[in-house]
């Protein structure tokens, strides 16, 4: 809790910030009190709080981008990941009884022999790579209607252009809270980290300038409609429901048992 609240002090007080601040406290507060700690009450929660302090933040742009992102990366991006590996499935003809459930590489790992380590990596590495571009996507498709009806403009490079910035943008926010922890005791070190910083921080201005030169990295458009955007945000719901988490259901088999094969071991 005073780590959030530090961090709140010291970040600018914007919408994103603020959400942040106010889903991490109430996260907090549900485990001293033993609460639910379902998603969807943490961003209605922050949402609430926000609007009770400021009431015209629901016209901001901020706000609006801010939770609609949370919500798709909370709930549009594992619909991504179970329709993605449906597919992937279905590719590979290892349904079996299992409709979109996601592949999990601790399951995966468990079901084949400890031989077969590059197929176990395999899965690792998919997962991984299909969980950081599906966040990319699910907060891109989440927030698309609402920078087309604001800005007049929509980033078809985005969801690529994120996952090369995370990690960037990661790195850059540890090393400056290291630079500000170092700087009280060793301005050496404290030097040390922020020449990294420096670096770290160019790479990641060039890495932006890179995908705003590509072609259509911005083009204008006219603002959706009304019914565009909600036939959009619908399509997203029948996505999220379609693809929903489904307890597992293991296949029937209908053949008759061999009473003749030897025992598994």
């Amino acid at each position: 809790v005073l780590a959030v609240c530090a961090y709140a002090v010291i970040a600018e007080p914007r919408p994103p910030i603020l959400r942040a601040t106010v889903m991490a406290l109430l996260f907090c507060g549900s485990l001293l009190l033993g609460r639910s700690r379902a998603r969807l009450n943490w961003i209605s929660a922050a949402a609430v709080v926000l609007l009770v302090c400021d009431p015209t933040a629901v016209f901001d742009v901020g706000f609006q981008l801010s939770f609609v992102a949370v919500v798709g990366v909370s709930y549009v991006t594992p619909a991504l990941l179970r329709a993605a590996a449906a597919v992937r499935m279905v590719a590979e003809g290892t349904m079996h009884g299992r409709p979109f459930a996601p592949i999990n590489p601790k399951i995966a790992a468990d079901a084949v022999p400890r031989m077969y380590m590059l197929r176990r990596l395999r899965h690792a590495v998919w997962w991984f790579a299909a969980s950081l571009f599906a966040v990319s996507v699910g907060a891109w498709l989440a927030g698309v209607p609402i920078v087309a009806t604001h800005f007049n403009r929509v980033q078809p490079w985005g969801p690529v252009s994120s996952v090369v910035v995370f990690p960037l943008m990661y790195f850059v926010m540890v090393l400056g809270f290291v630079k500000i922890a170092l700087m009280g005791i060793s301005p050496t070190l404290g030097g040390v980290v922020a020449a990294l910083l420096s670096a770290v921080d160019g790479l990641l201005i060039r890495v932006v300038e890179i995908f705003a030169s590509l072609p259509g990295a911005s083009p204008a458009i006219p603002a959706p409609p009304w019914w565009l955007v909600l036939f959009h945000y619908m399509f997203l719901l029948s996505l999220v429901w379609r693809f929903r988490s489904r307890p597992y259901e293991p296949q029937q088999d209908s053949r008759p048992l061999d009473r003749s094969a030897p025992a598994l071991r």
